[in-house]
């Protein structure tokens, strides 16, 4: 009787807790990585590699191209200004004046043309490119280099944050505090130099390495500090902040997120298990995540206060599943005959949002030992990126 109280309490609790946001597939044929957002009023734009720019006005739900005027299609990098778009290519950088209506090339003075990201600050445009980085203070109507002190001129990464822009390269993160017409290298200290993604929160500087993790400076590099407790993955790609956290990308680990002045991530990936994400962005109350698998995935951050809940999204893909309690073996069938699971992917997820289990089903029934399976509660997914199904599983031993 002891243990059917325990357990029952258990349930409670995990049952009435926060989870991780639940993220969905978009619809969009982007043809390459998604590696960049921005947005503007209500319109949110994607930028992909080789499918050029894409819009979405119903927070992410479909995107549909939107080219008008891009000669090359090979999108790196996404900002805006005021009612301005800027697309960052491998061919210079383009303009849209009417939402991503039409648009037209701004490249008087940039010198290099291979250009891998784009900020604004203020009323001023930042570009950074394979020879440094530029400046525009008329919505790009003409740019100048901006390079004295910046040793290293292959720009992998830019973040902005009040007068400051910081610069990741792959030798450390260089800082400017004077609008670019001086640089210096505060990466020096970095037990990993190669910074593929940066971000600027209040005083803390957070740097996505490749290969090392994320690293943060309160000091502007004088001390640099690992930031990798429960990160799975050690490649990241892109840094965002989101309702006061802040999303780290991952390779082929999806999102984690970690609360300003704590050391420990969480992952944030049900949906979105097994994904190398390079793009983040949050917008109003919806947080994007772009893949290189060429997919735009949302969720809303409201989401995060849900509970665990059967969710089948009207499909009623999974029939049964027992036994549930269960101890060791656990069987689902799948039984609408519309449908061909043979190219699905069935994921379970515990009560920290970690996936557990994966694997390709390859018939209409799938059988799981779950004997090493700790006692609690778990989120098992089916999905193939068009349909997905959630029911709630207990082990109980």
């Amino acid at each position: 009787m002891k243990t059917i109280y325990t357990f029952a309490f258990i349930i409670i609790a995990f049952c009435s807790q926060n989870l991780k946001a639940q993220w969905v597939q978009g619809n969009g044929t982007f043809v390459g990585g998604v590696r960049a957002f921005t947005s503007v009023g209500s319109n949110v734009f994607a930028g992909s590699l080789g499918g050029g720019v894409f819009k979405s006005i119903d927070n992410g739900k479909n995107w549909n191209a939107t080219n008008t005027g891009i000669s090359n299609l090979t999108i790196n990098s996404l900002a805006s200004l005021s009612n301005y778009v800027f697309a960052a290519s491998a061919s210079g950088i383009f303009r849209s004046e009417n939402s991503g209506g039409s648009w037209v090339a701004i490249n008087s003075g940039l010198t290099n043309l291979n250009v891998k990201v784009i900020k604004s600050l203020s009323t001023k445009l930042y570009a950074g490119t394979s020879a440094g980085m530029f400046i525009s203070t008329n919505n790009g109507d003409t740019w100048v280099e901006i390079n004295s002190g910046l040793s290293n001129k292959t720009v992998l990464s830019l973040a902005v944050n009040d007068s400051n822009l910081y610069v990741g390269t792959t030798t450390g993160v260089f800082l400017s505090s004077n609008n670019g017409i001086s640089w210096s290298n505060i990466g020096a200290n970095m037990s990993n130099k190669a910074t593929i993604s940066i971000l600027s929160k209040n005083k803390t500087i957070y740097a996505g390495t490749n290969g090392g993790g994320v690293l943060a400076t309160k000091d502007n590099g004088i001390t640099w500090s690992s930031v990798n407790s429960i990160l799975s993955g050690k490649n990241i790609y892109s840094l965002a902040l989101a309702d006061g956290n802040i999303l780290a990308g991952t390779l082929q680990n999806g999102v984690f997120k970690i609360t300003e002045d704590k050391d420990t991530w969480s992952a944030s990936n049900i949906g979105l298990q097994g994904q190398t994400v390079v793009a983040l962005a949050y917008v109003d109350t919806m947080m994007y995540a772009g893949t290189e698998s060429a997919s735009v995935w949302s969720a809303s951050s409201n989401q995060s206060s849900a509970s665990i809940d059967d969710n089948d999204n009207d499909y009623n893909l999974i029939s049964s599943y027992f036994p549930n309690p269960s101890k060791d073996k656990l069987r689902f069938e799948f039984s609408n005959t519309s449908i061909d699971f043979t190219n699905f992917k069935l994921s379970i997820i515990n009560e920290n949002g970690e996936l557990v289990f994966s694997d390709i089903v390859k018939s209409n029934y799938y059988e799981i030992d779950v004997s090493n399976f700790s006692n609690g509660i778990y989120l098992c997914n089916i999905a193939n990126g068009k349909y997905i199904s959630s029911k709630k599983i207990i082990i109980s031993k």
